[in-house]
């Protein structure tokens, strides 16, 4: 989880128990995420709650990579095995 969604996780939580506005729970959202070797990768994410009468109520989140994205505004289907992406603070640095 990125430091700054770390932390500010507990107010998101608390937000949502306390007004019940869905922002992410049952929908499906795209995100970018460091794998075990350090890459950036685009993916999908769905979270959602479950209920079981063993655990009581459960939360899962389940996560896809994305394999291939349109170029921007075409078609045109790129494999992201061929794409490299970079991230940058508010100041434009790497």
């Amino acid at each position: 989880m990125p430091d700054q969604i770390r932390v500010n996780h507990e107010l998101f939580v608390r937000r949502f128990f306390q007004d019940g506005l869905n922002r992410l729970v049952g929908k499906v959202r795209n995100m970018y995420i460091k794998d075990f070797n350090g890459y950036i990768k685009p993916c999908q994410f769905f979270i959602n709650f479950y209920y079981t009468s063993k655990f009581s109520y459960s939360v899962i989140m389940h996560i896809d990579p994305i394999l291939s994205m349109t170029y921007f505004g075409t078609s045109q289907l790129i494999n992201m095995k061929y794409v490299m992406i970079l991230l940058c603070d508010e100041n434009n640095v790497i």
